[in-house]
């Protein structure tokens, strides 16, 4: 039984890892941090192959109109989301499991609305 536990730890660490290096607490102790506490913007995108593309892509969605969903498994890697949206200055909707049913309905509701961007 520590055996499996040991082993889900060691994979919870990797996919941590192959998100963002924030996301293991010696890279999250070691990040640059903005006035206000949060991570610094460029260092964070910087931190992430994944948050460089992502940039890029969400650049060229939003010239062409597209709205875009992102899902994650990890919620403390939608809080790193969260920063990265607000630092390249997107509107955005978190639904997680922390949200009620009335508060997702809306979020849902803002998302799909024509006149939101």
């Amino acid at each position: 039984s520590s055996g499996i536990n040991a082993e889900y730890g060691i994979m919870m660490e990797l996919k941590k890892c192959s998100n963002h290096a924030y996301l293991v607490a010696a890279g999250a102790q070691a990040a640059p941090r903005n006035k206000f506490g949060g991570y610094e913007g460029n260092a964070l995108i910087q931190g992430s192959g994944k948050l460089m593309l992502l940039k890029k892509m969400l650049a060229k969605l939003k010239s062409t109109g597209h709205r875009v969903l992102i899902f994650s498994q990890m919620r403390i890697m939608l809080d790193l989301l969260e920063e990265f949206l607000e630092f390249l200055g997107y509107k955005y909707e978190r639904i997680d499991g922390a949200i009620t049913g009335a508060d997702r309905q809306e979020a849902i509701d803002r998302f799909n609305n024509k006149q939101s961007n």
